[in-house]
This record gives structure tokens, sequence and C-alpha cells, in this order.
């Protein structure tokens, strides 16, 4: 039977919009680090200053609240997955606290492991051996990347928080996924996903003492998070996981350690080594074979 080339048009879409939109939200990072802000502040900022884009993109292609499915389920879903978002966010910043930020970010990145374990005990579709495969090689050139040959102080509390990052995120991308089933319009999951985020970090920015952007270039930053973090990346995640598997989408989201890395040595001047090019290398070689695989749309 001759492959459809439609399919396979469609498929390669589907990766080209979760490429896109992992290496948008690898820019977070680089642009976190330079506010001038606690992490929990700028992920409030981050989800609140995304809803009036999120309102437009709505308005634009005609999403409106008598369009969204009428199943009880469906909006269980999405309210899950506005906790697990937060809770994502949130535990991360204390995971940075408590211990290396290479560490956390190397365990935080390990949600593919809790996407594939959902996987084998039949939450979400059943991973192929070669998805498998070409995690573990992701996950090794992630350890090579962040931790290999740098000295870091361990502090089994903040890596237990960075795991349970790692949870929360990998079981928000699931519940997103299966969200997707359902006939909503991927801007409007968003706005709701955006405005329940920001109903619930907005506590947690008050006990931060409430800090407001005072100049252009902080505003200009604000921005460039918002955008790239929430708006067009989460948008365009969203967007391709109606087509692709959850372990798969897992494993391509380790791009956005390595465009943070990237802009790291560009803008910040945080020079790559040898070792940490090596890591990158293996990690792109990871995503490239396992959506390139023999059967793959």
């Amino acid at each position: 039977m001759k492959p459809n080339p439609f399919s396979a048009k469609k498929g390669a879409s589907w990766i080209l919009l979760l490429v896109a939109g992992a290496a948008l939200l690898g820019v977070a990072p680089v642009v976190v680090k330079a506010l001038p802000f606690e992490a929990e502040v700028s992920a409030f900022y981050r989800v609140l200053l995304a809803v009036p884009f999120m309102m437009v993109l709505c308005a634009v292609n005609g999403s409106t609240p008598s369009t969204m499915p009428r199943d009880l389920r469906f909006y269980g879903l999405t309210v899950l997955a506005i906790v697990l978002f937060t809770a994502d966010l949130t535990v991360m910043h204390f995971a940075i606290r408590r211990t290396d930020v290479a560490v956390a970010t190397l365990l935080t990145n390990c949600a593919p492991f809790f996407v594939v374990l959902m996987g084998l005990a039949g939450v979400v579709e059943k991973p192929k051996k070669l998805e498998i495969a070409c995690l573990l090689l992701a996950m090794g050139g992630m350890y090579v990347l962040c931790v290999m040959d740098k000295p870091f102080t361990r502090d089994y509390w903040g890596e237990a928080l960075a795991l349970l990052a790692a949870f929360f995120y990998a079981a928000y991308i699931v519940t997103i996924k299966k969200v997707r089933v359902y006939e909503c319009s991927s801007a409007l999951i968003m706005l709701f996903i955006t405005v329940g985020c920001s109903f619930l970090l907005f506590p947690v920015f008050m006990h931060a003492g409430a800090p407001l952007p005072t100049d252009l270039p902080t505003w200009a930053l604000l921005l460039a998070l918002v955008l790239c973090g929430q708006v067009l990346g989460q948008l365009l995640v969203t967007l391709a996981l109606k087509g692709l598997s959850a372990s798969f989408s897992s494993i391509v989201l380790l791009l956005q350690p390595i465009t943070a890395t990237a802009l790291s040595w560009s803008l910040l001047n945080e020079t790559l080594t040898p070792l940490e090019l090596t890591g990158m290398s293996i990690v792109l070689l990871a995503i490239a074979t396992s959506s390139l695989a023999p059967g793959k749309q």
C-alpha cells in the first residue's frame, strides 16, 4: 500500500509546529534570567499578560464560548491542565533555589520519562521501542550538556522538587493531549489556561511584594517572555499535540534547554564548551532519529 502524500505532509506540519513551539519556549529561561524579578513574579506576568493576546486570537478565529464542547469531562481536563501548569511553574522555582540550576534544568526535562511511564501504564498511547531508545539517548545528551564536568552541590530536596516539576509538566502534556480530542480551538484552550493560572499565581505574586515593571527594557523583556514563552510557544505546542503522540512530542520538547543554552551563549556570553556542544548534538540526533523513523508521518 502506497503512503498517502497528503498524510505525510500533514504529519510534517505537526512536527514543524512542535519544533517551532519548543524553540520559542526555550527563549523563556534566558528572558527570566535577565528580568529584575523573582521567578514566581515572572511566571505570574507570563500568564497574566498573555490573556489579552489570547483574547485577540480567539476573536480572530471566531472562537466563542458558544463553540465550546458540552462535555463535562472537557472542563474537568481543562481545569486539571491549569492546576498542573501552575504547579510546574511554581515548583520549578523552588527547585532552582534548592539545587544547582543545571541539575534542576536536567531533572525538570526528565518529563519524557514520566510520559513514557504513563504510556506503559496505559494512560496514553503506548510508546514505540524506538521512541524509548531515542528518549534514553536524548536524556544521555541532556546529562552531557547540563551536568557532566560541572561542579555542583547535591541537594536531594532540590532534586526531588525538580523531579516533581518534571512530573507536573509531563502530566500537563498528557492532559492537553486529551483535551485536544475535543472540538475546541487551541486559542480558546490556552485562554482558559492563562486566565486560570493567573488566578492561581496571584497569591504568590502578592506574597512576593507585587513588584511592577518600571522601565522600557523590563517591559520589553516581559513582552518577549509572554510572546515566546506563552502565547506563541504554548499555542504551537497545543496545536501540534492534536496530530502527534505524547511520547514523541515529549522528546521534541527537549529542544527547549538546547535553545536556552544557545541563546545564553550568544546573548549572555556564556561560552559553550566542546562537551556541551557534544551534548546538544546527541539530543538533536535523538530527535531527528525519532522524527524520521519508518512509519512516522
